[in-house]
């Protein structure tokens, strides 16, 4: 109690400034009074900036935006520095929120398929792993060679024959994992198998593991980067 009501006169008191070594300090806390902020706008696409700024309904001063691509999934919109406080004020805030493909998870064959060709690119690679996995059946994966860089697989050639497939590795995809507006960046990635006896559900499983350390970020931004170029107005600026 005696604590308290000494911190509460001690509030009370006027804040003071005290010099040391040509610095200024104050023996309270205080806290600036800062500008009132804009609510952000939430947005998904990339062309939902360049519309905004293109129609420019609140009316900045297009000199003074600046674009920050903080990643593959996120853009935000703000004002360069300014006020007293240095501040700067957050207009847009816009991610990319679509589902992506599960990485460095095993899955069987029939889920596999889908989350491929729902999920990825579709090109001639993506075409050949579809025709892999889809002629492989429970008892043909049960013998396989992996010399941990490849592996072999029996897989169905045509009605009633079978035939030594040989599994590609490592392979470069495009999954969809950045904004829709940009040419998706390639990843490359380990394509394995596992036979049933590996699984805990006795069925033969497939996942894709990263392999590329994570570059396709840096690619994904430069190409939201110059999308962003080609599409705003050419006074705001663009940094990644």
């Amino acid at each position: 109690m005696i604590k308290q009501a000494i911190e509460k006169i001690l509030s009370l008191a006027g804040v003071q400034t005290l010099v040391f070594d040509e610095r200024s300090y104050t023996d309270k806390h205080i806290s600036p009074v800062l500008l009132p902020e804009p609510q952000a706008v939430g947005l998904n696409t990339l062309t939902g900036i360049k519309d905004y700024l293109g129609e420019n309904p609140d009316g900045h001063d297009l000199d003074t935006v600046l674009i920050h691509i903080e990643g593959p999934t996120m853009v935000q919109v703000f004002s360069r520095l300014s006020g007293p406080f240095v501040q700067r004020m957050p207009y847009l805030e816009v991610s990319h929120v679509m589902p992506v493909f599960p990485f460095g998870k095993y899955m069987d064959i029939e889920t596999f398929i889908i989350e491929l060709q729902a999920k990825f690119v579709q090109d001639e690679l993506t075409a050949q792993i579809l025709q892999l996995v889809g002629t492989i059946t429970d008892d043909l994966i049960q013998v396989y060679a992996d010399d941990g860089v490849s592996q072999q697989v029996t897989a169905k050639s045509g009605i009633g024959r079978v035939q030594q497939c040989l599994v590609p590795n490592p392979v470069v995809l495009s999954p969809y994992r950045s904004f829709n507006e940009i040419e998706q960046p390639p990843g490359r990635f380990v394509f394995r198998l596992k036979s049933g006896n590996g699984t805990t559900t006795g069925r033969p499983a497939v996942a894709l593991f990263e392999a590329d350390g994570g570059a396709w970020q840096l690619e994904a931004i430069q190409r939201i980067r110059q999308w962003l170029r080609d599409n705003v107005p050419e006074e705001v600026v663009v940094i990644a």
